[in-house]
């Protein structure tokens, strides 16, 4: 009946003490239906409510059920209780914000299970938009100090929240992207596989929401890791680029594409092509299905990206402290000397030649070069 009920006046303190036990009964019910919509209930009701401290009294009621109401199993359920937590935490001010956060900082911060760590995340996400942008900013800094932290169980903790914060934010997570996602990155290469994973849930649920409005903020920060020394971040990198990519279907070979300018599509093109030749985890096995999709003529694209390709491999051999991109890039010349040795030594030896000529007096390109033109020809 409460679901259906209009009201067109504030919520008085006698109406209050008729609704409260009722939405608290309904909170501690088995049947999470009825918690759902308690918590939806409760969720809205402080706008009814002109003077919040006719509320602030019952809080010793409603809040210990709807913190057990926050660990249900139900992800439908969580999510109600959720934005119930975000909306009463507003409305009663600091003194509640400070303690309610705390108490979801301990969940964070303890090796619980998936379900409590995961309501204490969304909590805390909800929380956090609800108040003004000044409160996220104070809050995001924490979290992003305790996300350092060298403990794997805190740091997924915190990892946590970013999960729910795209969903929550809308479109005003944006700003944070320059902020977020070189911390997001970092944590594929992270020894523990839970953090591996809600880092890569939190890239992909953004990949979600903001791909056709963001594509290139999206993008560029995983090319700028795909020849990372660590294999992990690399293979990450190259799935997350694959999830986009498919999101959008047909837009990522259509010539005019609003999302991909001709620029950003060579690179990601060029990129996975130097690593088909990448043998660490299937990042080879993904490079070769983006390349298999989106490139029809190889022999044709090949040349149009050659360049694109031999400056690359010139950047990859010249990082004398990442081994392993040096390795893949000599493959990859390997690669291209045996599989498409008119390609390589028609079009890109005069390439070759041109940039030692051009640089002679850099010692780097040089003998880079030169590397280049030994692996083929051995």
């Amino acid at each position: 009946m409460l679901m259906e009920t209009e009201f067109y006046h504030y919520l008085d303190p006698p109406s209050l003490a008729l609704i409260i036990p009722i939405l608290d009964y309904n909170l501690k019910a088995e049947n999470t239906d009825y918690k759902r919509m308690s918590a939806h209930i409760l969720g809205s009701i402080q706008v009814l409510i002109q003077d919040q401290t006719d509320l602030r009294q019952y809080m010793d009621i409603i809040v210990p059920d709807m913190k057990v109401a926050l660990f249900d199993s139900d992800p439908n359920c969580r999510n109600e209780i959720s934005k119930a937590v975000g909306a009463l935490t507003k409305s009663l001010g600091p003194v509640y914000l400070t303690e309610m956060m705390k108490w979801l900082e301990s969940f964070l911060e303890q090796d619980t299970d998936t379900v409590k760590r995961s309501g204490a995340a969304q909590g805390y996400a909800e929380i956090l938009v609800s108040f003004e942008e000044a409160y996220i900013d104070k809050y995001l800094m924490r979290l992003i100090n305790k996300i350092q932290d060298g403990n794997h169980i805190i740091k997924e903790g915190y990892l946590s929240v970013f999960v729910f914060m795209p969903g929550c934010l809308g479109d005003k997570f944006e700003k944070y992207f320059e902020l977020i996602f070189p911390l997001i990155i970092e944590c594929f290469s992270d020894e523990h596989e839970n953090v591996r994973n809600v880092s890569n849930k939190i890239f992909e649920i953004c990949i979600k929401i903001f791909a056709r409005k963001n594509t290139t903020q999206l993008v560029e920060p995983l090319l700028d890791r795909l020849f990372s020394e660590n294999w992990r971040i690399r293979n990450s990198s190259i799935a997350l680029i694959k999830t986009l990519v498919s999101s959008l279907g047909a837009e990522f070979s259509r010539e005019n594409s609003e999302y991909f300018k001709k620029e950003l599509r060579d690179k990601i093109l060029t990129y996975t092509f130097i690593l088909k030749s990448d043998t660490s985890g299937n990042t080879q096995t993904l490079a070769n299905m983006i390349w298999r999709d989106y490139v029809d003529n190889v022999p044709k694209y090949l040349s149009k990206i050659l360049v694109n390709i031999y400056n690359q491999l010139m950047n990859l051999i010249n990082d004398e402290m990442n081994e392993e991109c040096y390795n893949i890039a000599i493959a990859n010349v390997g690669l291209l000397a045996t599989k498409f040795s008119d390609k390589f030594f028609n079009e890109l030896l005069p390439i070759i030649k041109e940039n030692i000529i051009k640089e002679k007096n850099n010692e780097y390109i040089t003998d880079a070069s030169f590397t280049i033109i030994y692996v083929a020809i051995t």
